[in-house]
């Protein structure tokens, strides 16, 4: 007898409209104040432990069908996963959420599955979505469309690789030109007969080390040349703070040592920018000075600008924006402040020209001296196609002209990643994030403001100065310098459980068990610290000192207990 087949295509409609509803349900509790507040940052144990447990780890040889993995996925797996991480105090790594136009957009992406590698201008305009979306991010971020062009990637890791694998290219290739080899191109003839590429950095990402490992420069030529400044062992905690800081920028005299020793031997470097330090927020106010350096000795100008790239919508920060148009390319993520689901990364690369379609990026990920195959190619214009309209004409052939997205990107099969950055970017609008960004930034500066009163913790980031007078330009740790980022740690007056070795974890274990507010451990200058990064759309929003009080609330309960544990 031939067993029942429980094909998902075979099964009622019913079945799948019932799995939708809850899925709307499930939704709706998401987005409705205040559920999102109390869903828990961690996966309660014991659902944990069930999933270990009753999750199938082997193939069924008849299928569950629609309704019973529905079940699986509702009853077993949501449970155990960690809802509360797109929640207002989710103050983990640097986590964004998502905005509900990105959430329906996301939804339609999954729905429609569309085709978006191929470029296909007489079917679909999902390559003109994406070229939208990306420009206007570069309106967002005052970068002029005619130098930039970009592509979407999964997060800013591959952004990173992508942007070491431009500048590679194209330091090799002068330093290859110099050496007499006018024709050599790296995409095309390898590293193999290749000159050295080093990759200067100030207290780097670590994805840079990782990029730089996967576009074969290797992690070892990653050189960090940050300020190192000695303090005394009596040093006051502001001093070490200032000297800790110090490594955040570039040694500009021993960079540009260095730069000259790689020029006269014909070799390529990259010099690669923070803006905005994972572990303090803090945005490099040396982009200047760098570009002068880069163009001096032909070196590639990178910035990773993850969350940081943001910050020039902050009233006073429009500097950052001018920085970044330095940049020879610029690293971000969406799925940070901009609220997108995650994977959403962006870079962006200069255009050889303002007229030019194509840039450094086409030339690693194109076809090169050869042709894309013919079932990637788009469709060849028909004799007498087009249009009396002259403005549909011009739009038509704009489409036509766009380059694939094929060609500019790691993967030849992805989402549709660029809709709900779309959509955000339409709902919100450049006032909606401006509103956003100060939300979260006013947030982040309360809470600093808070813990340094507080006798229990200390900031580790230098106090701001006044801005000094004679000085033009962005001073770092001068003004209102802070942005997204508070990094702590418990004072010599905090129970002795969170000072010392392994305090820092234990101390951000201590917050992460209130289910109040997460906050993730990190090392700082050799310190175990707490890191709070405020980048949700949410926070701070509703009642009007509701996260606020209970992130605070939440820190002197943390102490209040180990004190009392300590005396009992």
């Amino acid at each position: 007898m031939t067993p029942p087949c429980p094909i998902e295509a075979l099964e009622p409609f019913e079945a799948f409209s019932a799995a939708l509803a809850e899925l709307s349900r499930l939704a709706e509790a998401r987005f409705t104040t205040p559920t999102p507040r109390e869903q828990p940052f961690v996966a309660p144990a014991a659902a944990l432990d069930r999933a270990l447990v009753v999750l199938p780890d082997e193939l069924p040889e008849h299928g569950l069908g629609l309704s019973r993995t529905t079940r699986v996925l509702l009853d077993d797996v949501a449970p155990a996963l960690n809802p509360g991480q797109a929640g207002s105090r989710y103050f983990g790594f640097v986590t964004g959420g998502v905005l509900p136009s990105a959430a329906v957009a996301d939804q339609l992406v999954t729905i429609l599955d569309a085709n978006v590698q191929v470029h296909l201008p007489t079917e679909t305009v999902a390559t003109l979505v994406e070229v939208h979306a990306l420009k206007l991010t570069l309106s967002l971020l005052s970068l002029p469309v005619q130098r930039w062009t970009g592509t979407v990637t999964t997060g800013a890791t591959s952004s990173n690789v992508l942007a070491l694998a431009c500048g590679r290219d194209a330091v090799l290739k002068r330093a290859m030109a110099a050496r007499g080899h006018a024709d050599w191109d790296m995409a095309e003839d390898g590293l193999a007969d290749a000159p050295a590429v080093t990759v200067y950095v100030a207290l780097p990402h670590a994805s840079i080390k990782k990029a730089a490992a996967i576009v074969g420069i290797g992690r070892a030529r990653v050189v960090d040349l940050g300020q190192r400044v000695s303090v005394a062992d009596s040093a006051t905690a502001e001093q070490l703070a200032r000297a800790r800081a110090a490594a955040l920028d570039f040694d500009l005299d021993a960079l540009e040592v260095r730069l000259a020793a790689d020029s006269a031997a014909k070799q390529g470097a990259i010099v690669v920018v923070g803006m905005s330090e994972v572990n303090t927020g803090a945005l490099a106010a040396q982009t200047p000075a760098l570009r002068q350096l880069c163009d001096r000795y032909g070196a590639w100008l990178h910035i990773d600008a993850a969350f940081g790239a943001f910050a020039s919508l902050v009233p006073g920060f429009e500097w950052v924006a001018e920085h970044l148009n330095l940049a020879d390319s610029i690293t971000s993520d969406a799925h940070k402040q901009l609220n997108v689901p995650y994977d959403c990364g962006l870079l962006f690369v200069q255009r050889h020209s303002p007229t030019a379609h194509h840039s450094p990026l086409d030339e690693l990920c194109g076809p090169g001296r050869g042709s894309a195959p013919a079932y990637l190619a788009a469709p060849p214009k028909e004799e007498g196609e087009g249009s009396t309209d002259p403005v549909l004409a011009a739009r038509r052939e704009y489409l036509g002209a766009l380059p694939s997205p094929l060609f500019r990107n790691i993967e030849n099969s992805r989402r549709f990643r660029a809709l709900p950055l779309y959509a955000v970017l339409l709902s919100q609008g450049r006032e909606g994030f401006r509103e956003l960004v100060l939300r979260n930034v006013a947030f982040a500066r309360r809470l600093e403001a808070w813990l340094r009163a507080e006798p229990c913790f200390d900031v580790l980031t230098p106090q701001c100065d006044a801005p000094k007078p004679d000085v033009s330009g962005p001073q770092p740790w001068c003004g209102a310098w802070g942005y997204t980022i508070v990094l702590f740690a418990a004072s010599s007056e905090a129970p002795t459980c969170f000072r010392g070795e392994g305090g820092g974890a234990r101390l951000a274990q201590a917050i992460k068990d209130t289910q109040l507010v997460y906050m993730s451990a990190t090392v700082w200058g050799g310190q175990r610290a707490v890191r709070a990064a405020i980048s949700n759309w949410s926070t701070g929003t509703g009642s009007e000192d509701l996260d606020f009080t209970v992130t605070t609330e939440a820190l002197r309960t943390v102490m209040r207990k180990a004190a009392s544990s300590a005396v009992a």
